[in-house]
């Protein structure tokens, strides 16, 4: 018998024929299977002679089942390792399913009607789902069988709860008869596992993890648990609607349906389980509804699988339709609702093309839930996907261009459709309503003389466990006739009375965080509209609000559960309209009990959203407040990622990246504002919340950076574009941007953008387009709060000069050409073209630094002396004696006395000891409150004002509420400890300026 060797093509191999020029394509995660099945390729093809026909290697099997058994009844008589020989036939199968499926796939892309395509997706659907559940359901009972000799058939049913046609796992859920079986199951379940690991993929028991306590399989009593609490366990109730049998008792398989599944459904089990579940179900899809999504990067489980089958399986419940597969199911539903038949027929179409993507992107490129197109390692990979997908190349676009638009249009037609049952959904939750029959019945309800507060308190807790809160919260501040009266009845209540029914609620409403915050920011509301004190918490407001704190401090399982809501569930809007009727006090007191109770991630997030949200409505300086207008405005989905600083940053990217694929210039100037807006007040927030924006100079100036490259490129295009005379420039020639100023040396928070625009040759020509594409980077940059300054545009009438025009400038030195001459030494290259920028170096910056060095730095000494004359006013960090400026002043000079090549900073400070070493001691104690006083004014200018001329008690006020600048060392007495340190840095300023003075004669 001849065998395959490794090294021959699959093309020849005869088990495959000419399906190996596919299986050759698939992606490396498949080569185990390949190689399972070329090891054993001697054995499996004696087992195939040997069966007869019923386990043939070069065609399907007429019945999966009945080859399986046929392989592991040869395996047996001839004493061959069972699982070995076992495994490897279904993977030798599973290669050649997958490349049938392919090949038929193939035939048919040439196709170009899109209706052709989708019926073909259908049918590859349905075949491959169909086929593979046959294949797993026979490898996993002759695995059970041979691991557990003991369970028997009656013993036991095994579930398929997840997709299949994916091929990444295999989601199982394993009912057991009783104890006994649960033993011998966990007992050989791990030998399935590894069976199904080398062989087929791994197996995951999402169900019975989620039980009280997980096992490998649970009876149906553990099951029933589940119905417990139906709005807890979303993600596992959904894999058990969706449960397809592959194995095991048929009787247990009805009980499971009739004492669990059914109770799901309306009209048929429990309405309380029904209900829960829907309102759930409502609460993942408002987050999936929202757009998600980043240019270029497939996510066709995230952005399609999961919301579809989750409104799939929210309508089944509806209607009573107790098919598991979403397209089947769906075009039952069609028939059960034809008012939105269209609807549920647009959903399965696309559900059907995303399962078959899904299926090709990972057979093709990678076992992952995420594909980036753009990746030049799947390239190839990428382009077979979309040539069987039908989106072959084009001459004017790239097949990984064709398959986003194709992936594009599938979602969007989704996510459509999606919306369209979220709005059934949720219409049917307002019939359906525990709560509201049990208020539009008024049974419970008082009359017009009875107490609502008190009377709709004992309501809710005789049917705590029929109650929705977000209901209550929407029966109260959604029915203005209805608030009146239940605050006004608060209001009759004496102190006590009204502190325990405070308590009540609040432990009540303990269960739904977001429900809670929106109840609490309701009371503070009223009570502010009744007092005319808005921004000021009443007497009921703090009631109920110390009713929360002392909830929190006090149970540690009710800190968790409205921690986890807050974390998971509670939108940031919701907090931000809580910290808007709220002083910030309270809400800072809520975030250090939270804080100190336990240090975990999700801790850290909370309160990192709390303090975020006290800075955003409270604390935020002129400059902090516009930027968060213009991100609210713009990126509303800011507010939901506060907690998390990583995931802000991904929005500027996501933003940044939309951008990129705009092809309307003001559309993409806009864009890349909104980009930049993201990234300044992410940064603003975590200055702020760790009181270090020093931390932050790197970051954010590199996002300033980018913002002007790409700005300057989109204004570049746009300007090129409108007139064929300016066609011959091309972008990053013949012209230097340099930053200078603040952004020059670093430092974020800056007042303004200072920058030089150079050219190497005074061209007229060249400068006036170069001017027009400046003057529209200016124009956007000053929408964003980003105020550029270009002071060679007062000099040179220009927005751009030549590097000729600088040099004849600087050698004709008037009274200020010092300043100039400080703008040309701080000049940080970061846009352009770099031998322009070497020519303005070796030109413009040696003459500062040669020919002018002792006239340029006497100017600065003489600069200094004359500021002491005219102090200013008030506490100005940057003006003051020994503040920013003369330290700054003081730098340029040591730079040039000591010959060094940047900004001042630790490590180039030996350079300067080397040059004067007498002042080394003041030369540190320098950096040191240049740090501190940057600091200072930095915190200043984003939580109070944009201004260097701080009120220091304002600064005091701001850190009671803000915990992280109380530990940055802003306190009581911290005026006093600010006048000390000007004072001694003025001293120290002084003493290093007198021996430069002698230094240079």
């Amino acid at each position: 018998m001849t065998l395959p060797s490794e090294d021959l093509p699959l093309t020849f191999d005869p088990s495959f024929g000419k399906l190996g020029r596919e299986i050759a394509r698939f992606a490396n995660h498949t080569r185990r299977m390949l190689e399972s099945s070329r090891k054993h390729r001697g054995l499996l093809m004696e087992a195939s002679a040997w069966s007869q026909g019923a386990a043939p290697l070069d065609e399907a099997p007429e019945s999966p089942t009945a080859a399986m058994k046929a392989v592991d009844k040869y395996a047996r008589v001839h004493r061959v390792r069972q699982p070995m020989l076992v495994g490897a036939y279904f993977a030798h199968h599973h290669l050649r399913t997958q490349a049938e499926a392919s090949r038929e796939l193939l035939r048919n892309a040439f196709v170009r009607d899109v209706q052709h395509r989708i019926r073909t997706c259908h049918r590859i659907y349905e075949q491959q789902e169909a086929t593979r559940r046959e294949w797993v359901a026979a490898l996993l009972e002759l695995a059970l069988a041979t691991h557990a000799p003991e369970l028997t058939k009656r013993d036991y049913v095994a579930f398929n709860v997840g997709a299949l046609v994916d091929h990444e796992d295999v989601d199982l859920a394993i009912v057991v008869r009783n104890e006994d079986a649960r033993e011998a199951l966990t007992r050989g379940f791990a030998g399935v596992s590894k069976t199904f690991l080398r062989y087929a993929s791994k197996v995951q028991l999402y169900l019975t993890e989620d039980l009280a306590t997980p096992r490998v399989g649970a009876t149906i009593e553990e099951y029933e648990e589940l119905l417990r609490r139906p709005a807890r366990s979303i993600v596992s109730v959904m894999q058990l609607l969706g449960s397809q049998y592959l194995c095991g008792s048929r009787n247990l398989s009805r009980s499971l349906q009739d004492r669990v599944i059914q109770a799901y459904y309306q009209g048929e089990g429990q309405p309380m389980v029904h209900e829960a579940f829907l309102r759930s179900v409502m609460v993942e899809l408002r987050h999936y509804i929202l757009p998600n999504s980043k240019p270029g990067l497939l996510c066709p489980k995230r952005e399609i699988y999961v919301p579809a089958k989750l409104a799939t399986t929210a309508v089944r419940l509806v209607h009573g339709v107790h098919e598991a597969r979403p397209p089947h199911a769906l075009r039952m539903l069609a028939d059960k609702d034809p008012a939105l038949a269209d609807t549920y027929l647009a959903l399965s179409d696309a559900f059907a093309q995303n399962e078959v993507l899904r299926a090709l992107l990972f057979l093709y490129v990678s076992h992952g839930d995420e594909f980036d197109l753009a990746d030049p390692e799947v390239e190839s990979a990428t382009a077979r996907v979309a040539v069987l997908m039908g989106a072959m190349e084009s001459a004017r676009r790239t097949a990984a261009d064709r398959l986003n638009r194709m992936y594009g249009e599938i979602r969007a037609r989704a996510l459509r459709a999606v919306a369209t049952l979220s709005a059934k959904i949720d219409l049917h939750l307002s019939r359906v309503s525990t709560f509201r029959r049990l208020v539009e019945r008024e049974k419970e309800l008082p009359g017009e003389h009875e107490n609502l507060a008190l009377r709709l308190l004992a309501a809710l807790e005789r049917y705590r466990d029929s109650v929705f809160w977000d209901e209550v919260v929407d029966l109260l501040a959604g029915n203005p006739r209805n608030g009146q009266r239940f605050f006004e009845d608060l209001l009759a209540l004496t102190e006590a009375e009204r502190q325990d029914v405070a308590r009540r609620y609040v432990t009540l409403m303990s269960d739904s965080a977001s429900a809670l915050v929106t109840f609490l920011a309701f009371i503070a509301q009223r009570e502010q509209e009744e007092s005319s004190r808005p921004g000021a918490a009443g007497p009921m407001a703090a009631a109920f609000w110390d009713a929360l704190t002392a909830l929190m401090a006090e149970d540690a399982e009710a800190r968790e559960r409205v921690v986890t809501r807050l974390d998971g569930e509670t939108t940031a809007d919701a907090m931000f309209g809580l910290a808007l009727a709220f002083p910030p006090w309270m809400l800072a007191r809520l975030a250090d009990l939270i804080e100190h109770s336990e240090d975990t991630l999700r801790i850290a997030r909370v309160v990192r959203a709390l303090r975020s949200v006290v800075i955003l409505a409270h604390h935020r300086s002129n400059y902090v407040g516009r930027v968060a207008q213009r991100v609210l405005a713009r990126t509303p989905e800011f507010l939901a990622r506060l907690g998390d600083s990583r995931r802000l940053k991904e929005l500027g990217t996501e933003v940044l990246s939309e951008a990129a694929q705009e092809h309307v210039p003001t559309e993409q100037i806009e864009l890349l504002g909104d980009s930049f807006d993201v990234s300044a007040l992410r940064g603003a927030l975590i200055a702020v919340l760790e009181g270090a924006p020093a931390d932050l100079d790197t970051e954010l100036t590199s996002a300033v950076d980018q913002y002007v490259r790409e700005l300057f490129k989109a204004c570049f295009r746009d300007v090129r574009d409108r007139s064929v005379m300016f066609e011959h420039y091309r972008p990053g020639s013949q012209v230097a941007v340099f930053a200078t100023g603040g952004y020059g040396r670093g430092e974020a928070f800056g007042a303004d953008f200072d920058y030089l625009a150079v050219v190497e040759e005074d061209d007229r020509g060249l400068k006036k387009f170069f001017g027009k594409v400046l003057q529209r980077v200016s124009a956007a940059m000053t929408r964003r709060g980003l105020h550029p300054h270009n002071r060679f545009t007062g000099q040179f009438n220009a927005y751009v000069v030549s590097v000729p025009e600088l040099v004849h400038h600087l050698l004709r030195r008037g009274e200020e050409t010092f300043i100039d001459e400080a703008e040309i030494l701080e000049a940080r290259f970061f846009l352009g073209d770099p031998a322009v920028a070497r020519a303005f170096h070796s030109q413009v910056r040696a003459l500062v630094t040669g020919v002018n060095a002792d006239e340029f730095v006497q100017a600065l000494l003489t600069e200094l002396r004359t500021r002491r004359e005219l102090p200013p006013r008030g506490m100005n960090l940057k003006e003051a004696p020994g503040g920013l400026r003369e330290i700054h002043l003081l730098w340029l000079a040591l730079r040039v006395v000591a010959q060094l090549p940047g900004p001042l900073t630790q490590e180039l400070l030996p350079g300067v000891a080397n040059v004067l070493p007498e002042c080394k001691g003041d030369l540190r104690f320098l950096m040191v409150a240049n740090a501190e006083l940057r600091r200072l004014r930095d915190i200043y200018r984003l939580v109070v004002a944009f201004d260097d001329t701080m009120d220091p008690e304002v600064l005091v006020a701001t850190a009671r509420d803000l915990r992280p600048l109380r530990e940055a060392g802003i306190h009581d007495g911290f005026q006093r400890e600010l006048e000390r340190l000007l004072a001694a840095s003025a001293l120290r300023v002084d003493r290093v300026a007198d021996h430069i003075q002698r230094r240079i004669g």
